[in-house]
């Protein structure tokens, strides 16, 4: 079966998936043949769900002319990210016209949270985690700059 990477941390839980790492042991399969974060995005309590079949590559575009206009520069960290999306976003007569950053997809969203060393749901899994304090993610950049 095929499913979005960010979706085992709500799939595991529920124990409607077979870990694969028994099965990844007998086949002779290293997990280390496959992209790590993919790989890391299909684990949960140290268990792996899924392999990583395709791997597709983001990036985060902007436009010149808006961040001229702003008088920023194209961002580097969290903070500057943050920075920058305020100062871009636009209203006229109370009503958005300009997102200074669009998180309207849940698989960028998740993307981008997991990047900056933060979860979906705790780790129990008892709520949801997306709004509290960052964790340690082990790099130092945590994905920024």
């Amino acid at each position: 079966m095929f499913w979005d990477r960010w979706r085992t941390a709500s799939y595991a839980p529920k124990n409607v998936l077979l870990p694969l790492d028994d099965l990844l042991k007998k086949d002779g399969i290293p997990k280390e043949r496959f992209y790590g974060e993919a790989v890391r995005e299909l684990t949960h309590d140290g268990k792996l769900y899924g392999l990583p079949l395709t791997v597709d590559a983001r990036a985060l575009f902007y436009n010149k002319a808006h961040l001229k206009e702003a008088g920023i520069q194209p961002p580097r960290t969290w903070d500057e990210l943050e920075k920058a999306a305020v100062k871009l976003t636009r209203r006229e007569d109370g009503k958005l016209v300009r997102a200074g950053l669009s998180m309207d997809d849940t698989g960028l969203f998740s993307m981008y949270l997991r990047q900056a060393g933060g979860q979906m749901v705790t780790d129990d899994c008892s709520s949801t985690a997306f709004n509290g304090p960052p964790r340690a993610c082990g790099r130092s950049t945590c994905g920024a700059g």
